[in-house]
């Protein structure tokens, strides 16, 4: 609800909202709302309202919000504004699901495709999200060839997955040059879920993805996160035209979180070797944070290719990966390509966009492209002068690079512009190949003297080059003394261990905290 002014002084707004079933506001009974303030921008003021319980009887409802003008003391007030909307609620029945209420203690439980079919059927054709809603998979479920993905667009409005859906440790098997289960998403929550294809046509689980500012389409009153996966699997044998996971996000607030994902040995990502903007869990129009997420595929294509993601999506959104590896192949034909992510925002319309961060992250694997490569990340090639800090460090790359052009680092392939924010340290890499000696391949500018977080001198932004990587041999790398320097970095996750592949990886036992509540 956006309102054209703040209360004038001396004064506050009081508000009243107010439901019936017939078009008129004598009579109706108050909502059990609640207000909050979420934006005050220039010339308005935006409130946001949310029910704490809905209608239980099906039909029309006329909702109206009241809105007085009265003094502090509540002496005064003046004449009300009242403005009206028409909702209709029809619930949607789930009687033909076996077991469950819907809710996260109690799912609705999905025994066949048949089942699925039906939750496709209430999101594309009846158009109800399922907000919440929670289901569970109850055994394996294999697609037909002529599966069409849940979510759809009528009259130009996305109609999005808005459930909650625990795979319970079963597996959706997707027909040869079949779709995925999903297309669209918003809120959504997918865990515990395998996925297995030997062609998919689109990536592995959703298969696009939209500018999402909510139903009303109103970027002030709140954007919806994209997704929540946790614990997601593509399986060995597997392979997928696009990105593995999911293709990207539409809006830098629409964010997607992955935790404790993992693509296995013997998948392909971009079967064609022709699509840009691809990596293991997300393509190249990524916002989101990645924790804990491994990937054993072969990633193929042309730019903007990454071992996890492709590339970073709008400037003001996050892109971070904190504990990740990849020991796959990395093979691409054109530029922007990284172990970890191929490149940050590229555009000069956001010199100071937030930049990518990765910290305590490893990357085994030989990497082809042709430049601005990087062991870890191909680099940021719009950022000028961050605003906001990111860290750049505890990383390992142990693989050789196969590239035709310049800018190429063993850590990251170029930087267009560092200041002070840009934490970078305790980085190390072995290049096998022996044509890479540097940490970071071309730093186009160092922010100097002024500019938003400047270094003091030219010798404070030479030091902070030395200190953000190091070349490591192969020996070193085998016998524990990189594994034991990545644990020593002050804001290491201190679980390096030795692999028994001749380079660092995360110990095993190490448990990820994703939530603590005290």
């Amino acid at each position: 609800m956006r309102l054209p002014s703040k209360p004038e002084p001396g004064t506050k707004y009081k508000f009243e909202v107010l439901y019936n079933t017939t078009d008129s506001i004598e009579g109706a009974q108050p909502c059990d709302v609640s207000i909050t303030q979420p934006f005050d921008g220039s010339g308005f003021i935006d409130y946001a309202i949310a029910a704490n319980s809905g209608f239980q009887e099906v039909g029309d409802y006329y909702i109206f919000c009241k809105i007085t003008g009265v003094s502090l003391d509540e002496t005064m007030e003046s004449e009300p504004y009242i403005g009206k909307v028409k909702l209709t609620y029809k619930p949607i029945s789930f009687q033909w699901l076996s077991g469950g209420t819907g809710v996260a203690s109690d799912p609705f439980l999905i025994k066949s495709v048949e089942d699925l079919k039906r939750i496709q059927q209430a999101v594309n054709e009846d158009h109800n999200q399922l907000t919440s809603h929670c289901f569970k998979l109850d055994g394996d479920i294999t697609f037909p060839q002529d599966w069409e993905p849940i979510g759809t667009v009528d009259n130009g409005k996305t109609i999005p997955f808005a459930g909650q859906l625990d795979g319970g440790g079963h597996t959706v098997t997707v027909a040869t040059g079949g779709k995925p289960l999903f297309k669209y998403v918003r809120n959504a929550v997918i865990k515990n879920l395998n996925i297995y294809g030997e062609q998919i046509d689109g990536c592995g689980l959703v298969n696009g993805y939209f500018v999402d500012y909510g139903d009303d389409g109103d970027y002030w009153n709140g954007t919806p996160e994209c997704a929540t996966l946790e614990n997601v699997r593509l399986l060995s044998g597997s392979s997928t035209k696009g990105s593995g996971i999911i293709a990207g996000s539409g809006s830098g607030a629409n964010t997607i979180t992955m935790r404790n994902c993992v693509v296995e040995e013997n998948v392909t990502i971009g079967y064609t070797g022709t699509e840009s903007g691809i990596g293991s869990f997300g393509g190249g129009h990524f916002n989101g944070v990645l924790t804990g997420c491994t990937s054993y595929a072969t990633v193929q294509g042309a730019s903007l290719v990454g071992g996890l993601v492709g590339g970073k999506g709008e400037s003001m959104g996050l892109c971070s990966f904190t504990n990740c590896g990849f020991a796959g192949t990395v093979k691409a034909t054109g530029d922007w390509i990284g172990g970890i992510i191929g490149g940050g925002y590229k555009s000069e319309s956001a010199p100071n966009t937030m930049p990518v961060s990765f910290n305590n992250c490893y990357v085994a694997a030989d990497i082809t492209g042709n430049d601005y490569i990087g062991g870890i990340f191909g680099g940021e090639g719009g950022l000028m002068d961050a605003l906001n800090e990111c860290i750049l460090s505890n990383s390992g790359y142990y693989g050789k690079i196969n590239a035709s052009g310049s800018n190429v680092g063993g850590i990251i392939g170029y930087y267009k512009g560092v200041n002070t924010l840009t934490k970078m340290e305790n980085n190390y890499f072995c290049e096998t190949g022996g044509k890479v000696t540097k940490a970071i391949g071309t730093v186009g500018n160092f922010v100097i003297g002024s500019g938003k977080s400047p270094f003091a001198t030219r010798a404070d932004a030479e030091a902070w080059l030395t200190n953000a990587g190091s070349s490591k041999t192969a020996e070193e790398f085998k016998n524990g003394t990189v594994a034991e320097l990545l644990n020593s970095g002050d804001t290491s996750m201190k679980n390096w261990a030795q692999g028994p592949d001749g380079y660092p990886v995360h110990d095993s036992a190490t448990v990820v905290v994703t939530e603590l509540k005290i």
